[in-house]
């Protein structure tokens, strides 16, 4: 009996097919009691004839094809009812699964099994688009842990993650409490896991095995689109519903610290593309929001906040039309703005975002870190739009050091009541 199995989207990319046999190539395994199953997301004939021809290769590959493109959530529903082993993992095929013994990991996954674990936990290393290394919701242990002692520990731990890589799954957990991917191309992962989180009581933590993920480059502004607000109400919905039901008093405060992470997205991508929602979707939206400000009051001041630091924007870029403005910004804010000043056409409008390279494609963003400070010659004027002060002053004091008059920074503070 298959006691894993590891569940793969993948589309039309020939460097993640590399990858992935690189990462896959690492886990030998003398035996079938690992598979790995590569859902095909509707990709072109030549990519999918050569996902075939490698799989070959190997014994313990097998490839399934959606019938349409209908993105990760949907391959992986794919993989999970084609899955024959006990438990399920997920796999970007971009990211990295290291395994120190594979002998060791089988063994402590048929205990696991014996003791009926439904959800174990396993080191999960992101590395951001700075190349930062982050170790993300892991304790040093490997037994299981009561409900309100997992919670407690995700609600102080600052570096949760709620996607779905980095677990493994009981198979028959998920089909017990019918838990699926939703048909979302946006957040179908984080509205998994709190499906998961309302059902699970024990949680296990497992060594010996890691899942190294990658910040995506060009992520953002690939899904910086307004369709995505429907996929956000999905999962704000799931998430305000959980909330309203739940009993558990720890359980509704994690969900709120989950619900405030993805509320600031919301009113970003809200603010970017309100003009042109249609009514059915702006009372979707009001009756969301009300019951977000509910649950979290003041969650709308992001919106505010963006409101105000462009109406400020617009009337300094006017009285400024002859000099060069350069405004910096944090990814999502980065856009918003963008968006809205899409019809003002300010030619010498520079923005300059906290990413590294390769994460925008659009024109007028420039990567934070190519940033030339010699501006003193353009006699610019610099906006730091940033929600952390600290990092405010930071970005202030870097370009006063190289040679940029004070009384050109301008960093703007909204307090909101």
């Amino acid at each position: 009996m298959k006691i894993l199995s590891v569940i793969i989207p993948i589309f039309n990319s020939f460097n993640d097919l590399k990858n992935l046999e690189k990462c896959l190539n690492k886990i030998k395994i003398k035996d079938q009691v690992i598979e790995f199953i590569i859902i095909d997301d509707c990709s072109e004939p030549l990519f999918f004839q050569a996902l075939l021809n490698c799989a070959k290769k190997y014994h313990n590959w097998y490839i399934y094809k959606s019938k349409k493109n209908a993105g990760p959530g949907n391959a992986r529903n794919i993989g999970i009812e084609k899955a024959q082993g006990c438990y399920v993992t997920f796999l970007d095929a971009d990211d990295v699964i290291k395994v120190n013994n594979v002998d060791k990991l089988v063994n402590n996954l048929i205990n696991l099994r014996k003791n009926r674990a439904d959800v174990v936990s396993i080191k999960k290393i992101n590395y951001s688009r700075t190349k930062e290394k982050q170790i993300i919701d892991y304790l040093e242990t490997e037994e299981k842990i009561a409900k309100k002692d997992w919670l407690k520990f995700f609600i102080d731990n600052e570096n949760v993650k709620f996607e779905c890589w980095g677990w493994i799954i009981r198979k028959d957990f998920l089909l017990k409490h019918s838990i699926n991917f939703k048909n979302l191309k946006y957040g179908e992962d984080q509205e998994f896991m709190v499906q998961i989180f309302a059902n699970l009581n024990l949680l296990y933590f497992l060594r010996g095995i890691e899942y190294i993920h990658n910040s995506k480059s060009g992520g953002l502004s690939t899904r910086f689109k307004q369709v995505n607000i429907i996929y956000q109400l999905v999962l704000l919905a799931t998430i305000v519903n959980q909330i309203e039901s739940s009993s558990n008093k720890l359980f509704r405060f994690f969900l709120r610290k989950i619900l405030e992470d993805i509320a600031q997205s919301f009113y970003c991508y809200l603010f970017a593309f309100n003009s042109n929602l249609n009514n059915k979707l702006l009372k979707d939206v009001e009756k969301i929001t009300k019951k977000i400000n509910l649950i979290i009051p003041g969650s709308s001041n992001g919106y505010k906040r963006l409101k105000l630091l462009l109406e400020n924007l617009l009337l300094i870029m006017e009285k400024n039309m002859s000099r060069y403005i350069y405004i910096y910004c944090l990814s999502e804010e980065s856009m918003c703005i963008l968006k809205r000043m899409e019809k003002y056409n300010f030619k010498r409008v520079k923005i300059i975002d906290d990413a590294k390279k390769g994460l925008f494609q659009r024109r007028r963003i420039i990567n934070f870190d190519k940033i030339n400070y010699s501006l003193r010659d353009y006699d610019p004027l610099v906006i730091i739009s940033h929600r952390n002060q600290d990092i405010q002053i930071n970005i202030k004091n870097k370009l006063i050091l190289n040679g940029l008059n004070e009384e050109n920074i301008y960093t703007p503070h909204y307090h909101m009541d």
